[in-house]
Parts: structure tokens; C-alpha cells; sequence
């Protein structure tokens, strides 16, 4: 398995939020072809086969970790 970028990581983030593909791209300024575009490298570099499994993947193998996941709460706060 390859390494994530950083741009996927940001993806695989956004995701593991609760963000659509739609709201990671407004999140980010990107179009949303190149959000399914990372979230598919992102996928062959992680051996997954969809959105909740790569997260999965990428907590397992330490790409993301508990402090990149926010908490209902934080999410709220971070909204307001």
C-alpha cells in the first residue's frame, strides 16, 4: 500500500466528519470531479472498496487518528 497524500488525507478527514463529497469540496474550494478523484486514489492506495472502508483502512494503518475525528459536540461548536 502506498502512502496517502496529503490532499487525500484531507479527504479521508473530511469523510471520517461526516462531510459529503459535495460539502468536502465547498470545505476545500475544489470542484467536486476532483474530490471523487482523490477519494479514488485514495481507495487504490488503501486496497478499499468505499468511503467507510478506506476511513476504516486509514485509521487502522495510522493515517488519520481519534483527534482528527471530531465528537457530535465538536461538530456543533465548530458549526456555530
Amino acid at each position: 500500500m502506498k502512502p496517502l497524500s496529503r490532499r487525500q488525507r484531507q479527504v479521508i478527514v473530511l469523510a471520517a466528519n461526516g462531510y459529503t463529497n459535495a460539502g468536502i469540496a465547498r470545505h476545500l474550494g475544489i470542484h467536486r470531479n476532483t474530490v471523487d478523484r482523490h477519494f479514488a486514489e485514495a481507495y487504490a492506495n488503501l486496497g478499499a472498496r468505499d468511503r467507510a472502508n478506506a476511513v476504516a483502512l486509514a485509521y487502522r494503518r495510522g493515517d488519520i487518528g481519534p483527534d482528527d475525528i471530531a465528537t457530535p459536540n465538536q461538530q456543533q461548536e465548530a458549526a456555530a
